[in-house]
């Protein structure tokens, strides 16, 4: 990878990312994190490891969605399901073959089913706390009812992290989320270290939050005219988007003079991936999500005088998706 250009502050700043880890995340930090397309990939991808290798205890993680089932939030359980998958892939199309995937398949989701509790259990013990406004599948596995998980594991049947004094949900109006993810109840900084992923400057001397900000903006506006540490990875391959005039998604370099110069940034030069769903998501939509779109499509047609102009807000899911890609195609 060829050397970031930086100015001399920011390049000063710059770190192998164990050496970032180690100087940012200890027991007792509080960390926060942009969400959705702005989670830090690289850093969470990391941080487990970090934490069982240091032996961290107390830490308290604001994120408000996964997109990633890191083993932060899951443990080994998609290393298991991969494993399991490879052998049973290996096995041929025999009768006996066939029969072996069925015992394999039983005997996997027993093994992540106890995976997932000993790493609920562990952090646990080593009271990692998670507060999320939103609660998406990577933090939302509820171990079912049934028979087996209460033989195996009465205590966790039908819990999930939120049921489990893991996470705290945090329920507030969206306009708020940015101020409820760092600042306490005296609206004063209430977190150690804010981590982010943005683009290097371009030419304008200018970094971008990439596809979306996801709270970042508003969060790192306070951080750094603040007291907290801001672990900033600078990452090529997201793109360079500006957002609008009124709601900038771009922040001059020079913004993190004071905080380079005071010790609080660390930077990493990053070459992880831009968190997304997986390939394929929105290929097979229900029906319900196909009648949605047509609906959200026909209602934006159908306004005298309101649709050329109407700015449309979609979140992450088909029904968005494919209200977009129908519109595309319409009048």
């Amino acid at each position: 990878m060829t050397q970031l250009d930086l100015p001399p502050f920011l390049r000063d700043r710059v770190l192998p990312a164990e050496e970032a880890l180690e100087r940012t995340v200890r027991s007792g930090t509080r960390l926060a994190s942009g969400f959705a397309t702005s989670e830090p990939h690289s850093f969470y991808a990391a941080l487990w490891d970090h934490v069982r290798d240091r032996d961290l205890t107390d830490l308290t993680i604001t994120q408000a969605l996964f997109l990633h089932p890191h083993p932060l939030l899951v443990g080994r359980v998609m290393e298991i399901r991969r494993e399991i998958e490879e052998a049973r892939e290996a096995l041929g199309s025999s009768v006996l073959a066939q029969l072996r995937r069925k015992v394999d398949g039983a005997l996997g989701k027993v093994e992540a089913m106890n995976a997932l509790v000993e790493h609920y259990e562990e952090l646990r013990e080593r009271r990692i706390h998670f507060v999320s406004g939103f609660l998406g599948p990577a933090m939302n596995t509820i171990l079912p009812e049934n028979l087996l998980v209460q033989a195996l594991h009465n205590e966790w049947a039908g819990r999930n992290v939120a049921r489990s004094s893991i996470v705290s949900v945090q329920g507030v109006h969206f306009p708020d989320a940015p101020d409820a993810m760092i600042l306490g109840a005296d609206k004063v900084l209430d977190i150690d270290l804010f981590v982010l992923v943005m683009t290097p400057p371009n030419e304008e001397g200018l970094l971008s939050h990439g596809p979306a900000n996801g709270a970042n903006a508003e969060a790192l506006e306070h951080c750094l005219g603040g007291d907290a540490n801001v672990l900033l990875y600078l990452n090529r391959r997201y793109p360079f988007v500006r957002g609008h005039e009124e709601s900038p998604n771009t922040i001059a370099a020079e913004a993190f003079r004071r905080a380079a110069g005071e010790g609080r940034l660390f930077v990493v030069d990053d070459d992880g991936p831009i968190p997304a769903l997986p390939e394929g998501a929105f290929d097979h939509p229900s029906d319900a999500e196909r009648v949605i779109a047509e609906h959200v499509v026909n209602h934006v047609e159908t306004q005298p005088g309101l649709t050329h102009g109407r700015a449309l807000q979609v979140g992450i899911g088909s029904t968005g998706a494919l209200a977009v890609k129908a519109l595309r195609d319409s009048s």
